[in-house]
């Protein structure tokens, strides 16, 4: 039996500090400075009898507890190595992929730095041909 499948979404917004090593060059990092965040988180599942994939409700708690709350008005600097607007999403995914229901899916975490400039995050990717030795990275892992 085919089943309908459908992605729901929940949007947060907090503010937070950062500032990003050797950006301006090795040892020279930029200014602290603040953004205003804006976050979409989408899950995927099927639409059960009740009609709903996952109370939003529900769905709001469960990311702000293991993602906002953590963040907000926060140095992330304090939380992550090189906190990235790219790390920063691959972090919030961590944190809540595995507090989610098990009928759900977590599909995507998009971030927003101000309103043109996001990042979004899917998942790991099987094929992983590349690894990156980048100055930003720690032994060829993401420095989070």
């Amino acid at each position: 039996m085919e089943q309908d499948i459908v992605e729901i979404s929940k949007e947060f917004r907090f503010t937070a500090t950062h500032h990003i090593l050797n950006r301006l060059g090795p040892g020279e990092h930029e200014k602290p400075h603040t953004h205003h965040y804006r976050l979409i988180v989408t899950v995927e599942g099927a639409i059960p009898e009740n009609g709903m994939v996952m109370d939003f409700s529900n769905l709001k708690k469960i990311i702000e507890e293991h993602a906002v709350y953590k963040l907000a008005h926060k140095n992330l600097n304090d939380i992550l190595f090189q906190p990235s607007a790219e790390h920063l999403a691959v972090w919030i995914w961590d944190w809540i992929e595995a507090k989610l229901p098990v009928y759900v899916t977590l599909k995507k975490v998009k971030l927003y730095e101000n309103e043109s400039s996001s990042v979004t995050y899917s998942g790991k990717k099987k094929d992983t041909a590349h690894t990156c030795s980048c100055s930003h990275m720690r032994g060829g892992k993401s420095g989070y």
